[in-house]
């Protein structure tokens, strides 16, 4: 599953600035969810997605 980072984070011998896409298994995230330095991705949220709103909005 994705995840994007809320943080700095040295995972993995890898390290992710706050925002990156992070793929990770189940079992290596829960850790990282339960101190809150991740979030699951969710494509909603992704430019072309606030593009098509800020689209729709001026068309009200």
């Amino acid at each position: 599953m994705k995840y994007r980072a809320l943080s700095r984070i040295d995972f993995n011998h890898q390290t992710y600035n706050t925002g990156d896409v992070i793929e990770l298994s189940s079992a290596e995230a829960a850790p990282l969810l339960e101190v809150r330095v991740i979030e699951p991705f969710s494509k909603a949220f992704s430019k072309a997605a606030a593009s098509q709103i800020d689209q729709e909005q001026q068309h009200v």
